[in-house]
């Protein structure tokens, strides 16, 4: 099959990637489950060049004038993607004529956080999650928007914001526990590795409580900050289980 030479650098570039299964699990992973906002149609191959690039959204400098944004500086840098070069040919016996795939060729894009103009279409999940009564409880707002498939979520405590690039309920129980932890008055009590494994292993219970448990993942998220993950987990478990009596007394109260 014809590639031209900027082509099979990109998918040089995208199989080297995926040499660690961590980075193809990670992408179909975040395929998955991401949060979609009006984004033009792709193929599997170029969504994971945008996602080995960090941006869950790239389109032409066309595209984003179509949807009412611009390129802050299309002189900077962007990246290729991939299109299919096609011709046509005749079906002898028919007359009938068909596409026939000759190769693939490269084409410049630019991701959303390079643009400025029209803000894209809010998203929202269908439901909100399980729990979302607290958080609007303690003053919160919940904020869905696109990710670069790196940062999951986040919580900002004095803006009183939680935002996430996903819909699945255990990226929201994990910023819910942080702020819970807040609540509490434990948020910067030891290191980041403390704050992240007691947010996580709170997720991983409410996901348990509410049906859908993801101790594997919880437990991989852990691992990547804690040397021992049992131990430290051990060691927190009473700040752990004051944040899930927070969040679950308050979910009682409200309904």
């Amino acid at each position: 099959m014809y590639l031209t030479a900027k082509a099979r650098e990109v998918l040089d570039g995208l199989r080297n990637s995926w040499k660690n299964p961590e980075n193809l699990v990670g992408f179909l992973t975040f395929k998955a489950i991401q949060a979609k906002a009006g984004k033009p149609s792709r193929s599997f191959f170029n969504e994971a060049i945008c996602h080995w690039f960090g941006t869950d959204d790239a389109r032409t400098l066309r595209q984003w004038a179509k949807a009412g944004r611009r390129v802050v500086n299309p002189r900077g840098t962007g990246f290729n993607l991939l299109a299919p070069c096609k011709y046509w040919v005749e079906d002898p016996e028919t007359g009938e004529k068909h596409p026939v795939l000759r190769g693939f060729k490269a084409f410049h894009v630019y991701p959303v956080e390079q643009t400025e103009g029209k803000p894209l279409p809010v998203i929202a999940p269908p439901s909100p999650p399980p729990l979302a009564e607290v958080a609007e409880r303690w003053g919160f707002r919940v904020e869905y928007s696109n990710g670069d498939g790196r940062l999951w979520g986040s919580m900002n405590p004095s803006a009183k914001v939680i935002k996430l690039h996903t819909f699945h309920p255990g990226v929201f129980y994990h910023e819910l526990a942080h702020a819970a932890d807040e609540k509490a008055g434990t948020l910067m009590n030891g290191d980041k590795v403390d704050r992240e494994t007691v947010a996580e292993t709170v997720a991983a219970i409410l996901s348990r409580l509410y049906g859908d448990p993801i101790d594997g993942q919880s437990w991989k998220y852990i691992r990547s900050y804690a040397a021992s993950p049992l131990s430290r987990i051990e060691s927190l478990s009473a700040r752990i289980l004051k944040c899930v009596d927070l969040i679950l007394s308050d979910s009682q109260e409200v309904s």
